[in-house]
């Protein structure tokens, strides 16, 4: 099935390409994002916000059932949403389990994420994103190279012109307040009610059920605000995963998680878009800051990188 993302983008409030975002991780996950100058998307299933993909089909329900109110005479289109949907209507958000997330086959969705944020030294996000006293923070800015870069996840949907950016890949800032969710949401129904006018068949509610989904990925709980996180968010059309694994292409890859093994896909990124390295809080800053310095004078990233440490005066040790 060929998936359309293109009323997802256009809906989504623009990113700002000219701020560069900030990546914490570990010490493996910064030597294997230098090494293989790539940067690690983490399956959405997988992530460690266990409200992922729930927070957006709350938000969305509710929006559907105030949108009805107010179009009570299109039946027909409700009832077909409250028929496709009848798992998602009668989940209960606040009890979930494993049995239950087996039920709504969500793993299914094949959608990859790698989280930033604004802020760069951010006490917070060295607490819960980073080992204690063993964190780094890369700093990236995703310029006009990186989307041509991506040859793996290039669209060649036919109704789409083929185009060095013509890949499946969002960039776009979470949304974390509940009115804008809504007003999305609503401009997602209302397009797709003229999809269900014109198109004179069923595949419009197949393409709404994706949408909700990839929306779902920047709609974040409020409690998470703080964090001003944005998203590279990677959507393989249709088979392309099952495709690229027929040829024996190792698109899927695996990592070491806290509790679990962790699936990710890696999206190249030119060296040009490496601004920056901050090491976290620790006792060593000299001699990491040294170490980091001679990792990335033995590569050739062709442009000088920051190296600084943080200005947090933590101490976890």
């Amino acid at each position: 099935m060929k998936v359309k993302r293109n009323i997802v983008e256009e809906i989504l409030p623009e990113y700002d390409d000219d701020k560069t975002i900030y990546h914490y991780t570990s010490p493996d996950g910064l030597l294997g994002m230098i090494k293989s100058q790539g940067i690690w998307c983490t399956q959405s299933y997988f992530l460690n916000d266990y409200e992922e993909n729930l927070n957006g089909w709350k938000l969305f329900l509710r929006t559907f059932e105030k949108y009805k109110k107010s179009h009570e005479h299109f039946n027909n289109f409700h009832q077909t949403i409250k028929s496709y949907f009848k798992h998602w209507i009668e989940l209960d958000f606040e009890n979930l389990s494993d049995e239950i997330f087996k039920k709504i086959e969500i793993s299914k969705y094949r959608s990859f994420v790698f989280s930033a944020s604004y802020k760069s030294d951010d006490l917070n996000q060295w607490r819960s994103y980073s080992p204690e006293s063993n964190g780094y923070c890369i700093g990236f800015k995703i310029n006009e190279t990186f989307k041509p870069s991506q040859e793996l996840f290039r669209d060649y949907t036919p109704e789409i012109p083929t185009s060095p950016n013509n890949c499946k890949i969002l960039i776009k800032n979470c949304i974390y307040e509940d009115k804008v969710k809504e007003e999305i949401c609503i401009k997602l129904l209302d397009y797709h009610f003229q999809e269900f006018l014109d198109s004179g068949s069923g595949s419009w509610i197949n393409y709404l059920f994706f949408d909700i989904l990839t929306l779902s990925l920047f709609f974040k709980n409020h409690k998470f605000a703080d964090e001003q996180e944005c998203r590279i968010v990677v959507l393989p059309v249709g088979d392309k995963l099952v495709d690229l694994f027929k040829e024996n292409v190792n698109i899927l890859q695996f990592r070491k998680g806290k509790s679990m093994i962790i699936p990710y896909v890696q999206l190249l990124f030119p060296p040009t878009c490496i601004e920056s390295i901050t090491i976290g809080p620790t006792p060593n800053k000299y001699h990491s800051k040294e170490s980091i310095e001679m990792l990335i004078s033995s590569l050739i990233f062709g442009k000088e990188v920051s190296i600084n440490n943080s200005e947090i005066p933590y101490r976890a040790w």
